[in-house]
């Protein structure tokens, strides 16, 4: 008769308490409930994935029911559950009739959780008590939920709950606060090489440092993951290297990402290139690339304030890290660590991923981080301009703009601002440009209203400067708000991807406080006169004359919104012609 194997992580789940790894805090809580007698209604074990809330709550079942629990109570250094009792041996077969484990994911529904209430109300038929163990409990339904209150806070005397969750923040308050919490944490790096280190010595495993560091990292604090890496790579050799760790989980070795690394931090960006062009970069492998990438500045960070780093999955290759730090500044690790959260948010939507980290390693031998800052004073930033770039062009993109002063300034604040500066370019191009740009603009807006309308209004006061050049985007806005300049810094991770699919070539935007400077006066808004002809239905108008203009402190009111909001104080005076 064929029989079948179980894998690693079930055959070696833990069944006492004394074989639970890293929840020292959280079996005491449960080991003195059990020594002192005095036991919740319902217990919510929390915690990540595979750090061991099922498996401890199936061992406190299996202890509430042990026949040697008064032993325990009278002498806790007595093993409990003792494994050897007919309830403990019934709970090992998973054929106790008093314990009942409840998948929450495909048992959601209300009628689901009322035969189990309707089931919690006899008395249990081998044991002392009834007990149900409810995992992944936030798939349960509302109306499901709304059913268990009332049997959470007061179940019948020979009935125990155990909810069991990876994502507590579903589970509703009304439930939470009906429970004992007990939390359960990732392992540490310490326990779980320890843990790795003898489990491959039991199965006959030869498992290097370097490896079980790499497992470690890829596992996360996941106690089943790492068992189930462990044997994966165990079907492919027994003598377990670091190389084949990363070769049979489809990631790149540590000579690749080095090979990349090095060239940009020595500035060598046609290095670079030349190595992307021997090795491509597969799909797969760019989020690996970046996972190193932020374990690498992180040991980078630690080296600069001389910390260990005995967790880091570079700390085998310290001294590699310190030939590099070399070549960089605490500052420039900052940067690339802001471009490297910032090309994580383009990602998300681009097609041809690893361009994108091409174009962030080309950033870091180049030092050019301004553009891809999530930073908010980088919003200040005028924007480098391209060596190709018209002389004209370029000298109007890289110095501040000023102001003829034989043209008036004409203010239309929230609207256009149509002439004053910039006075030396052919208008039929600028004419062009703008309104390419502006029609850009608006397609841009209409997008982003529908993530969020609020930045979609902000965006809507201000205009693209019409002689911006690729990379970054300048825009003007016809008066000084922190307010706007702070929304759009916080919030960029939300206009951001919206913006580069509108603006191609353009990475980042900026705005520009030269120009709003010199359009608003802090202290007083100037006339501003225009005439024109307008004609009516049988009636002829002369010239209007059109004024703008209050004092701070005739208005106070008025001041204090317009250094917040856009608008205009206008008196227009129509006078019919006789």
């Amino acid at each position: 008769m064929h029989v079948r194997m179980l894998n690693m992580a079930r055959r070696l789940r833990p069944t006492s308490f004394s074989e639970i790894k890293g929840q020292e805090v959280s079996l005491s809580m449960l080991k003195n409930s059990l020594y002192s007698n005095t036991f919740f209604p319902t217990y919510l074990f929390t915690g990540q994935r595979g750090c061991g809330k099922t498996t401890t709550g199936r061992i406190f079942a299996a202890a509430l029911n042990c026949e040697l629990l008064s032993e325990f109570q009278k002498n806790p250094q007595i093993g409990l559950p003792c494994q050897s009792c007919t309830s403990c041996q019934m709970m090992k077969e998973g054929k106790h009739p008093d314990f009942v484990e409840v998948d929450a994911a495909s048992h959601t529904g209300v009628d689901d959780v009322r035969a189990m209430l309707e089931a919690a109300s006899y008395v249990p038929l081998q044991g002392k008590m009834k007990i149900y163990l409810i995992d992944e409990a936030h798939m349960l339904s509302k109306a499901a939920f709304n059913a268990l209150l009332k049997m959470l806070e007061e179940p019948p005397k020979t009935a125990l709950f155990m909810l069991a969750t990876t994502e507590f923040n579903k589970v509703p308050a009304t439930v939470r606060s009906r429970c004992f919490q007990i939390h359960f944490n990732a392992l540490a790096y310490e326990t779980l090489m320890t843990f790795l280190k003898d489990i491959s010595q039991q199965e006959g495993i030869s498992l290097t440092t370097d490896a079980a560091n790499s497992i470690i990292t890829i596992a996360e604090g996941c106690v089943r993951d790492g068992l189930n890496i462990l044997e994966q790579i165990s079907f492919v050799t027994k003598e377990i290297t670091e190389e084949v760790v990363l070769q049979a989980m489809g990631m790149l070795p540590k000579e690749y990402f080095f090979s990349v690394v090095q060239p940009a931090f020595e500035k060598k960006p046609e290095k670079v290139l030349e190595f992307f062009e021997k090795k491509p970069l597969a799909l797969a492998n760019v989020s690996h690339f970046l996972h190193l990438l932020i374990h690498f500045f992180r040991g980078l960070i630690r080296i600069h304030y001389k910390v260990s780093f005995s967790s880091n999955i570079f700390a085998v290759n310290q001294k590699k890290l310190h030939e590099l730090y070399e070549h960089v500044t605490i500052e420039d690790i900052h940067a690339m660590m802001r471009s490297l959260w910032e090309v994580e948010s383009v990602l998300q939507s681009a097609s041809q991923k690893e361009v994108v980290l091409e174009h962030l390693m080309i950033k870091i031998a180049t030092r050019n981080f301004s553009a891809l800052s999530t930073d908010s004073s980088y919003l200040m930033h005028d924007g480098a301009v391209k060596k190709d770039i018209d002389p004209a062009v370029s000298s109007h993109a890289a110095a501040p703009r000023k102001i003829a002063s034989n043209q008036p300034v004409q203010k239309n604040y929230g609207s256009k601002i149509q002439s004053g500066y910039l006075t030396n370019q052919k208008p039929a191009v600028v004419a062009q440009v703008q309104s390419q740009k502006k029609s850009k603009w608006k397609q841009f807006i209409e997008a982003l209203s529908s993530r969020n309308r609020m930045l979609a209004s902000i965006f809507q006061q201000a205009i693209p400067d019409e002689l911006s050049v690729e990379p970054v985007l300048t825009i003007l806005f016809s008066m000084k708000s922190a307010f706007f300049k702070e929304k759009i810094a916080d919030l960029k991770d939300q206009w951001h991807p919206i913006f580069i699919i509108h603006f191609k070539g353009f990475t980042d935007l900026v705005i520009s406080e030269t120009i709003i400077d010199q359009l608003k006066s802090d202290s007083v808004v100037q006339p501003y006169v225009s005439s024109s002809i307008e004609k009516t239905a049988g009636h002829q108008l002369r010239p209007t004359e059109k004024k703008v203009f209050f004092k701070p402190d005739e208005w106070p009111q008025a001041a204090n919104l317009i250094k917040e909001f856009p608008g205009t104080v206008e008196i227009t005076d129509i006078v019919e012609k006789k």
